[in-house]
């Protein structure tokens, strides 16, 4: 009884340093945020070209400002951010993929915007995308949405809230 009482005990300050390890991880994150390096902004998009972060920590950094990753709902959407991030001025340093709110977290059959939860009903996958990847770039030269791993560090581009 005593050595099923001390695992228990054990689990419970394992779990307490893990959360508190995180939460520490999340203050630096913030920390970093401070001011958000956005690099060029309109009323309608926002592009962070100072840092580059994970899908969810790029989430997180939209929402600090209020505004949340691109959803490219349409094909006169997508158009729109594609020509911001021409006119930005910064193709040299963004020539890969950014993040945008597509994801396929929920449902891996299935991608939606997670800024609104609709289903894709535009597509510009270069490829079909593979169940491998399950966050949506947008190639900033290109033009064609990437299927990506949603812990690699990439720009990204906000859109304000609806």
């Amino acid at each position: 009884m005593k050595s099923l009482g001390l695992g228990l005990l054990c689990s419970l300050l394992c779990t307490l340093a893990w959360a508190q390890e995180l939460e520490l991880q999340a203050e630096g994150i913030a920390n970093q945020l401070q001011p958000l390096p956005i690099f060029y902004q309109t009323e309608d998009f926002a592009i962070a070209t100072a840092l580059k972060l994970n899908w969810f920590q790029a989430e997180a950094a939209c929402a600090s400002l209020g505004w949340t990753l691109v959803s490219l709902e349409t094909q006169a959407k997508h158009n729109s951010v594609y020509n911001f991030m021409l006119k930005s001025g910064q193709l040299k340093s963004i020539n890969e993929p950014v993040w945008t709110s597509g994801t396929n977290l929920a449902n891996t059959n299935k991608w939606s915007w997670f800024t609104t939860g609709s289903a894709f009903k535009y597509r510009n996958f270069q490829n079909p995308p593979p169940n491998l990847y399950r966050c949506a770039g947008l190639h900033a030269v290109t033009g064609y949405w990437i299927p990506e791993d949603c812990g690699s560090r990439r720009h990204f581009v906000c859109e304000p809230r609806c």
